[in-house]
Order: C-alpha cells, then sequence, then structure tokens
C-alpha cells in the first residue's frame, strides 16, 4: 500500500527516520544508483568508518526510501551497547521519530523485557520515538527448558534419559551456542556447555571437543555461556547443558544456536532477541509475498509471558544490496517506511497514537486478533 499513499501525497515529507545498524557497506553505490537517498546523514560511532563491517544497513536503509522515499534518513553505524545508547540519543536531540534497529542482541537479558539493551529502546519511547526493532531468525535454532536433572548426575534431561541434543554442521562451519538462564543480573548458580562429536550417552567417558565453562562462582558472575567450535568435517553434534554442582538450581534457561541445523530438540515459541522483547519496542516478525509466516521468524511470548511481535511485514524483497532480502531485517525497515508515510499524513501523532494505527491498518493473519506468531497481523 506504500505506493497508495505516495500517490495520494504522503511520501515521507518532514519526517526523520534513523537507521541504527552494524555497518554500511556500499553506500556510496547505493546513493549513486538511487536506491537510498544523496541526502543521507551519516554517524559512525565505531571509529571503523561507515562503509565497513557489513552492508546490513545499506540494505535496510533501501527498504525504508523504497516505502517513504521523502523521508529523511540518518543512518548511525554501531558495534556495542554503549554506542547504541549514544546513538538513541542523538535521535532524542535530533528531533527523529521512527528508528529502525534489525539488530538482534542475545545474552544480554533474559529476553523478559528487562536490561541494559531493552531500557535504551524504552526510553527512545518516552521521548517521543518510535522504535521498531527486527523480531529475530531464531524460532528454528532456539532451545527453552527449565534445567531438569531427575538422575543428579548434574546433566540437563532433553526427553527422558536423553542428555544431549544433536545437531548437523557442515565441514569448516563455525558452530557457536549461546545459552543463558533466569539469573540475571548476576549469580552464583553455574551451568557449563560441551560440545561432543559421538554421543556421549551411548559412549561414556567421551572427551568434549569443546566447552563453555565460565566460573558464575565467586565472585557472582552474568548467567551466561558462549561455546565455540570450527567443525572440522561435517556432521551429526552433541550438545550437553551441565550445572557445576547438583545443588546448582534448577532454572530456565534458553539456547542460540548458529552454523548448526537439524536441531533434535528445538522450541519456536519464545525465540526474541532484545529489544523486540522490549514493552516500548514496536516488534516485527516476517511473513512471504504470500502472508505465510517464515520458519525463521522469531515468536513470542517474551519470558514475562506478553505477546509478541507486535505486527509482521513482508520480506524477499528486491534489493540492490542482497537480490532478495529476507528475514525479519527486512520486514522491520517496511513497518518503519509505513510509519513514516503515516507520519508524513499526520505529524501531530503521539508515539502510540502512531503505534496504534500501525497494529490497527494491517491484514490479520492466524487467530483472529493479536497472536504470537503473526503480532496484529501484516
Amino acid at each position: 500500500g506504500a505506493s497508495d499513499m505516495q500517490t495520494l501525497g504522503s511520501t515521507g515529507q518532514g519526517v526523520k527516520v534513523a537507521v541504527i545498524d552494524l555497518g554500511f557497506q556500499n553506500l556510496t553505490a547505493a546513493k549513486s544508483a538511487g536506491e537510498v537517498p544523496s541526502n543521507v546523514i551519516t554517524v559512525d560511532y565505531t571509529g571503523t568508518g561507515i562503509e565497513t563491517t557489513t552492508p546490513h544497513g545499506t540494505a535496510v536503509a533501501e527498504v525504508v526510501h523504497d516505502m517513504a522515499p521523502d523521508a529523511q534518513l540518518y543512518l548511525l553505524k554501531i558495534g556495542n551497547d554503549v554506542q547504541l545508547g549514544i546513538a538513541k540519543d542523538y535521535c532524542k536531540t535530533n528531533g527523529i521519530r521512527v528508528i529502525n534497529h534489525s539488530v538482534a542482541w542475545l545474552n544480554a537479558a533474559f529476553y523478559d523485557g528487562t536490561g541494559a539493551i531493552c531500557n535504551i529502546a524504552n526510553d527512545a519511547y518516552t521521548n517521543g520515538i518510535l522504535w521498531v526493532n527486527a523480531a529475530g531468525n531464531y524460532a528454528d535454532t532456539h532451545y527453552q527448558a527449565t534445567l531438569t536433572d531427575t538422575d543428579s548426575d548434574t546433566k540437563h534431561e532433553f526427553s527422558g534419559t536423553d542428555e544431549a541434543l544433536s545437531l548437523y554442521a557442515s565441514a569448516g562451519s563455525r558452530i557457536e551456542v549461546l545459552m543463558n538462564w533466569n539469573a540475571y543480573p548476576t549469580t552464583s548458580e553455574d551451568y557449563d556447555l560441551y560440545l561432543y562429536n559421538i554421543d556421549p550417552d551411548l559412549n561414556p567417558g567421551a572427551a568434549a571437543v569443546a566447552s563453555s565453562k565460565i566460573n558464575q562462582g565467586s565472585p557472582p558472575r552474568p548467567p551466561t555461556e558462549d561455546l565455540i567450535y570450527t567443525a572440522p568435517s561435517a556432521g551429526t553434534y552433541y550438545l550437553v547443558v551441565k550445572k557445576k554442582a547438583t545443588s546448582d538450581a534448577n532454572l530456565p534457561f534458553d539456547l542460540y544456536f548458529f552454523s548448526a541445523g537439524s536441531l533434535q530438540y528445538k522450541n519456536r515459541e519464545s525465540s526474541l532477541a532484545q529489544p523486540a522483547d522490549a514493552s516500548g519496542v514496536l516488534a516485527v516478525g516476517a511473513v512471504n509475498m504470500t502472508d505465510a509466516l517464515e520458519g525463521f521468524s522469531s515468536r513470542g511470548p517474551t519470558n514475562d509471558g506478553r505477546t509478541k511481535p507486535d505486527v509482521t511485514a513482508t520480506d524477499g524483497t528486491s534489493n540492490s544490496i542482497y537480490g532478495s532480502f529476507y528475514g525479519t531485517s527486512c520486514a522491520s525497515p517496511h513497518t518503519a517506511g509505513a510509519a513514516a508515510l503515516i507520519l508524513s499524513q499526520n505529524p501531530s501523532l503521539t508515539v502510540q497514537q502512531l503505534w496504534t494505527k500501525l497494529e490497527t491498518y494491517i491484514v490479520d493473519l492466524g487467530n483472529s486478533g493479536k497472536d504470537t506468531l503473526y503480532g496484529s497481523g501484516r
């Protein structure tokens, strides 16, 4: 519907939109080709140059520009949470009405709307800025459970007596598993990760090929682990979650997998990244061109039980950077662009009025009303 809005004279004029992202490679070429406007304003908070690290931000900016061609775009490059906060403050100071952040933050809190990342985004909302965020692409690479150890051997039981989650990795791939548990901000409850190239349930005494054993004991540390391993050959690997001691509490935990497929156990629900779980963030899931939910699109509820995402939007659209741009990273700037069109039609809207319009002017998908798959709709 963006072209209809543009025909009616709402083109994003007078609206400032910031794309806060990790890099804007190929920006000069995109401007020359007219894929992003020539008058974009850029700020690099990393000191490494605006056109380094990744072209992801340029691809995102192109989507916003397609939706709202006359919006003033601000491209803000960040690399950590401190820089994210500084970029948010820049938006407050410079009258920016909409922020798009197609970035996922993991192991920063227990995906329950708390923590530093969510606080940054919520402050934008408090100051009248609509923060639009990709929900994440982790529905097929996420596992969540409460640690279960009925036989008191300190190993989590994924199902019955099965204490190892199998996964597939290709040769040379960099397997990474991020884990956190519900004990923020710091804890003495100590969990660890172990990776094997044979099933340890069937091979007692098997040696782990990789592990993550951060000591959460004394002093207490954040409840996170990060296992990294480069697979020398293609095949099946096995992940074990352990408590340091039987006395450690059995707490809810999350696992997020990278470069690993065919997970034996996974949970599509509650697979949101931060700050999509924040109360002040409009979280966006992804549907394809026929309004089917993308299998990878992260979904709710949040770990404190709130319904997310808030809306879904289309991905797989043509893009000068990626050819076809898939993921919630593409869906989010479609929504941010829609917000700019609505604001150009009615600049006096408050941030909550704008949010409400975006959840009202939708195509309801899935179950009637707002749900944890499609949000309020596309």
